[in-house]
């Protein structure tokens, strides 16, 4: 294998580590989706809601001061069945983590390319075009299945039911993807 080649692969090293430290960062953080809320009925109440795919925060101002109330998406999830739509946040995150997997298999297969010289072709360049692929692919189906959970539910409410029915709370319009979506667009 000549030096191009070697350079090549080890690009692909490179670029497959920055792809691995964005997804996981973006597991990791709780900006997935942010909107500001408000109440109809005081209008000294506002507040801003923040989550990401398994934590999160809701920091409400009653007009008192502001209250800071931690949100645990899964706990939500299984308590509020119309917050979000379950297939499409699993497949988001079996998809991400499937992103991480097979990019961590094409660091892996970089690395021996470029300390040896691999005389199967599933370990040259068509393996590391395959793994690629398949982290892409997987990536890309997550962003996909985020932005239609975001369309079709988390748009027009990002509020737990004891919000929006007994607090009065609306974020109707008011919310959009947040930072930590966009590392994992990377």
């Amino acid at each position: 294998m000549n030096v191009r080649e070697k350079t090549i692969i080890f690009s692909t090293f490179l670029s497959s580590c920055l792809a691995i430290s964005l997804l996981g960062a973006s597991l990791g953080t709780d900006n997935w989706v942010e909107s500001k809320v408000y109440r109809e009925a005081n209008v000294k109440a506002y507040g801003y809601v923040h989550f990401g795919l398994f934590k999160g925060a809701r920091q409400l101002n009653h007009g008192f001061g502001e209250r800071n109330y931690p949100m645990d998406i899964s706990d939500i999830m299984f308590h509020e069945q119309k917050f979000m739509n379950r297939d499409l946040y699993v497949t988001t995150v079996a998809m991400l983590i499937g992103g991480i997997f097979f990019g961590g298999l094409t660091v892996i297969l970089s690395l021996l390319n470029t300390a040896s010289d691999p005389r199967e072709a599933v370990c040259h360049f068509p393996g590391l075009i395959a793994l690629n692929s398949l982290a892409a692919i997987c990536s890309l189906t997550g962003i996909a299945t985020w932005v239609a959970q975001f369309s079709v539910r988390l748009k027009t409410n990002v509020l737990i039911r004891e919000d929006t029915i007994k607090g009065g709370w609306s974020s109707e319009g008011l919310s959009f993807l947040g930072h930590s979506f966009c590392y994992g667009e990377q």
